[in-house]
């Protein structure tokens, strides 16, 4: 489960295969600007082409 205390909202996510923290933010950044506003993100996520 991942909480974003800032918007008072929370999701939870599988992944399997996670190398480090580095691959897991990466693959959780990309999912959350999918639902930006659903998550209620107010800051620019940073774009990166796959």
């Amino acid at each position: 489960m991942l909480l974003l205390p800032a918007s008072g909202t929370a999701f939870v996510a599988r992944a399997h295969g996670i190398n480090n923290n580095f691959h897991a933010f990466t693959l959780l950044q990309n999912l959350m600007r999918d639902h930006v506003q659903a998550l209620g993100v107010r800051r620019e996520i940073a774009w990166r082409d796959p």
